[in-house]
């Protein structure tokens, strides 16, 4: 079930930022706390503070449908646990997944 894979990729993960910027998982279902937190300029897309369900810690970044969308070469199923799951490539869109302090 979605609890269990969340919490086993969570084990796989870990805490640390540059694991998520590295993984760009950027599926909306895979985050909680969703806030905006403006748009990049350059490619128009929403920007938002999240965590991620098996992690307090708080991020910025982009929801994958909604890059999707606009620029569907830099999404990617996720494969394998997370198989349906959509990440984003930041570094084709020249952007950052970031911790928010």
């Amino acid at each position: 079930n979605e609890n269990s894979m969340l919490g086993d990729l969570g084990g796989l993960m870990g805490g640390a930022a540059s694991a998520y910027t590295a993984f760009g998982g950027s599926d909306i279902r895979l985050k909680e706390n969703i806030q905006p937190a403006g748009k990049d300029e350059r490619t128009g897309l929403n920007l938002y503070n999240f965590n991620y369900k098996w992690n307090a810690h708080t991020f910025q970044g982009v929801m994958a449908q909604e890059v999707k969308s606009l620029y569907p070469d830099a999404v990617f199923d996720l494969g394998g646990e997370l198989e349906g799951y959509l990440g984003v490539d930041y570094v084709s869109l020249g952007l950052e997944m970031k911790e928010v302090h």
